[in-house]
């Protein structure tokens, strides 16, 4: 064989075997992925699974027009935007179009999140108060400073001439 050949047929090999490894790493992480609804749904109780279970029932014939609706809008979008001349009242109608639909979906999650919680004992609503407020109004944004996962300390260095705090201070 010639030595190109080889060299050829080496740089395969590692390549796929380099692939296969990539594609491993992907299915371990997504199989342990931490997942916060798996760790909820496990502290419910049997008659809060049922309860979900049946205001589930019959949702998804109702959020397949919203999907395809909603697709349609972001294409309207993009087709303003992507057009050779810009139309300001065009993208700002097609934009307000698209975040109206979404808004009446929002509404409608809560309405519908709201009907299923009234159904719930308090015990299960306080399981289920960080899941479902981060499902109606996306995780909070995170705070500035504070340690990161180096263990770094990035917040901001107090000053020794800062006024004292109210609770602080003792009359």
């Amino acid at each position: 064989m010639k030595k190109s050949v080889k060299i050829i047929f080496t740089l395969s090999i590692i390549l796929n075997l380099l692939l296969l490894g990539v594609m491993g790493g992907h299915v371990y992480r997504m199989k342990h992925e931490h997942r916060p609804w798996d760790e909820v749904k496990e502290s419910l109780a049997p008659e809060t699974h049922q309860v979900f279970k049946e205001a589930f029932k019959g949702k998804g014939k109702e959020i397949v027009p919203f999907i395809r609706d909603v697709r349609q809008k972001k294409r309207a979008v993009k087709e303003v935007i992507v057009a050779e001349e810009f139309d300001s009242a065009a993208f700002d109608m097609a934009a307000r179009e698209l975040l109206a639909l979404k808004e009446s979906f929002s509404n409608s999650k809560m309405k519908f999140i709201e009907g299923v919680l009234s159904q719930l004992p308090q015990e299960e609503r306080v399981k289920l108060a960080d899941h479902m407020v981060e499902k109606l109004f996306g995780k909070a944004p995170r705070k500035k400073g504070g340690k990161h996962k180096h263990g770094k300390d990035t917040s901001p260095a107090r000053d020794s001439a800062q006024e004292p705090s109210p609770e602080s201070s003792e009359d």
